[in-house]
């Protein structure tokens, strides 16, 4: 392993990149606690999407929802100026969340698509707990909303003790044959599944050589390049799943690290009063609410520094290396939940240590459309 000169580095990011390192983070909005079509939640998240427009960031952003569109949420998102990076993320679970009808639910899926475009509106079935909403009944009625949507789903299941999202072998193949049968393209991951939609690179999979390493020095991190492979890449002596994830998408590439102090998706450079993340899809720009759908399954509770309180989680990205390089900084806390599960002295660690690694998909339907 070999720290990076400064000469490798000026070759790595020849192309300039790193400029507007802060646009290409894809961006999830209001997706901690307080879902983002909540009337306490509507007009933040109408102006967090105005001010992901305004500074012209390239991206996509949007947000994810089991909510339902009220009338002065849909006057407010039908106000925002068009923009080809929006992509949304409707979580039809069949669960009734928050004493919704599916009914209720498919209407808002509706009014969406009219207000951004049915193909802006992607299905998620997102969990699929078994003995409650695994049968094929449920599971049909959601694919047949996705095929008259955007005719893009994507699954996953509930989170093991790992931080690892399960969903049974025949669950899996009834939804993929489902959907070949009525045209919906089907996707594991909501990167592959909005780099599809907005016509992006894959975030999560087109990876090389690591890029726009200048950014890292300004944010703070510590971190060599390992050349010794057929790929370099960048190694932290230290990293949250998080931090991993983050650097994936800052640098275009797969990090590993040495040691993984945590499994939260709370980056180590967070200041100590406020917290910002990464999850594995999505750079989480968030006013965190007491007020939710209080989904019986929710993984948020067993995330202590986010659980139904009021208090912000990132900053808008342009303000995201001035917010990190100026504060004091904390360790992440403690785990409640969601471990890792890494033998001592196993090397360094990359993404498929610590979550399933799934197939992209994304290129096999752009090239079949």
């Amino acid at each position: 392993m070999t720290a990076i000169s400064c000469t490798g580095k000026a070759a790595v990011i020849a192309d300039g990149s790193t400029d507007r390192w802060w646009a290409r983070l894809p961006v999830s909005i209001n997706c901690a606690y307080g879902d983002p079509l909540l009337r306490q939640q509507e007009r933040d998240t109408a102006s967090k999407l105005l001010a992901l427009h305004e500074s012209a960031h390239e991206a996509p952003f949007g947000f994810c929802t089991k909510g339902i569109l009220t009338d002065s949420g849909a006057e407010l998102l039908a106000s925002l100026p068009p923009d080809p990076r929006y992509v949304f993320r409707y979580s039809l679970t069949g669960l009734d969340e928050g004493g919704y009808t599916f009914s209720q639910r498919v209407d808002t899926i509706r009014r969406l698509g009219e207000i951004f475009g049915r193909e802006r509106i992607i299905i998620s079935i997102r969990p699929i707990i078994a003995n409650r909403n695994d049968d094929s009944r449920t599971l049909g009625r959601i694919v047949e909303v996705a095929a008259a949507t955007s005719r893009v789903l994507i699954i996953g299941g509930l989170h093991d003790a790992y931080k690892h999202k399960l969903v049974a072998e025949r669950v899996d193949a009834f939804l993929r044959d489902c959907c070949d049968k009525l045209g919906v393209r089907y996707f594991y991951k909501s990167s592959c599944s909005s780099a599809f939609v907005t016509g992006s690179a894959c975030w999560m999979h087109d990876l090389g050589a690591p890029r726009n390493l200048e950014a890292l020095d300004m944010l703070g991190y510590a971190y060599e390049v390992d050349d010794s492979g057929t790929v370099p890449a960048v190694v932290l002596p230290e990293a949250t799943s998080g931090d991993l994830n983050f650097i994936r998408t800052v640098t275009a590439s797969s990090p590993k690290t040495c040691r993984l102090v945590s499994n939260y998706n709370l980056l180590t450079r967070s200041p100590i009063d406020i917290d910002i993340e990464h999850t594995s899809s999505w750079y989480v720009w968030a006013r965190n609410l007491p007020q939710c759908l209080n989904c019986d399954y929710c993984i948020i509770n067993d995330i202590e520094y986010l659980e139904q309180s009021r208090k912000d989680v990132g900053v808008h990205p342009a303000h995201l290396a001035m917010t990190l390089a100026s504060a004091a900084r904390r360790r992440p806390p403690a785990q409640k939940g969601g471990r890792a599960r890494i033998s001592d002295g196993k090397g360094l660690i990359n993404y498929a240590d610590i979550r399933v690694p799934k197939e992209c998909r994304r290129h096999a339907y752009a090239t079949a459309a």
